[in-house]
């Protein structure tokens, strides 16, 4: 993974016949999941690898399965901080942040914050929450999703995510006592 973002290298390892990537992501044990992430977020925030589409895509969905691993239970919650900075950083690109609204970010991670508190009521649920919040409000810049009228598939007066429920959301975080959600 770690050479895939350099161009020169790219092509010759495909031409050695690199493939099957998706074999280190099917690891599941926590240490070897620390390992992995942190590389994906290291060459996701790489400039190299934001110019190679493929490899982006396949970092998105590899992070939106682990994503649903977490919804489901199956992701240890002491890496979901390191999941979610590593979406976030995905996010920041236009391409990533249709392919993120595409999969319905806003509802799974508003799922996962749900899950997250039934697991740990007695932890603190604010540093998950904020880094939900940066990764929707990042999805919800893409002008597709700010203004309906820009996108082919979506109806003019529609955008991601649902206005309402997300403003309410936010409404809600800002009337806490919390001086970090103001």
């Amino acid at each position: 993974w770690v050479l895939l973002p350099q161009e020169n290298l790219r092509w010759r390892l495909k031409d050695f016949g690199l493939k099957d990537l998706h074999f280190a992501v099917e690891l599941r044990q926590p240490n070897l999941l620390q390992v992995i992430l942190g590389t994906m977020r290291h060459l996701l925030d790489q400039e190299h690898a934001q110019q190679c589409h493929q490899l982006m895509q396949f970092f998105g969905e590899q992070l939106l399965i682990f994503l649903d691993l977490a919804i489901s239970g199956k992701f240890p919650d002491s890496l979901l901080r390191l999941l979610l900075d590593a979406v976030s950083i995905l996010s920041l690109q236009r391409d990533m942040q249709k392919l993120l609204a595409t999969f319905n970010i806003y509802g799974k991670l508003n799922r996962l914050v749900r899950k997250y508190r039934d697991r740990n009521s007695n932890r603190d649920h604010r540093k998950i929450e904020l880094a939900v919040l940066r990764v929707m409000s990042q999805v919800a810049v893409h002008p597709a999703h700010r203004l309906g009228f820009v996108a082919k598939d979506l109806e003019a007066d529609e955008v991601y995510p649902p206005r309402e429920e997300f403003e309410e959301q936010l409404e809600g975080w800002i009337k806490r006592k919390d001086e970090h959600c103001k």
